[in-house]
């Protein structure tokens, strides 16, 4: 039994695994650049929050000690 009709289906295989390679890597980079803005968001936001308070019982001893 010849095989003449199978001769393009390495090439076709190769190309269909650079194709899911590339989309798992790209899927991979968004996952970790939407991790680091997460992050990044959070810790703003701790960092107004503390911010906050810290200003509300400077304001609070101020005005009990004055």
């Amino acid at each position: 039994m010849e095989r003449h009709n199978e001769r393009g289906i390495a090439m076709v295989v190769a190309l269909f695994m650079v194709l899911i390679t590339s989309v798992v890597g790209t899927t991979l980079m968004t996952v970790a650049r939407t991790e680091t803005q997460s992050t990044q968001n959070y810790r703003m936001t701790s960092q107004a929050r503390y911010g906050a308070e810290s200003a509300i019982h400077r304001a609070a001893n101020y005005l009990l000690n004055t």
